[in-house]
């Protein structure tokens, strides 16, 4: 494979990475702050897994768009 090859696909590899980081530490760090959030604002444990619940809506909502992009 040439070098002209290998540099078009390097680029949206980067950008691949990038998304799967930003996707996995927004994932991640709901695990973390649910607790924190609970004793923070003193709310019940079902309002503050709405945050997850929020995340994961995220994705149901901008998945269709994004994906036609």
């Amino acid at each position: 494979m040439s070098q002209i090859n290998k540099n078009k696909f390097l680029f949206p590899l980067i950008i691949t990475g990038i998304a799967f980081f930003v996707i996995g530490f927004g994932v991640g760090i709901n695990g973390i702050m649910v607790p924190v959030l609970e004793s923070t604002f003193d709310i019940s444990k079902g309002m503050s897994y709405l945050i997850v619940a929020a995340t994961f809506s995220a994705f149901l909502i901008f998945g269709g768009p994004s994906g036609r992009l």
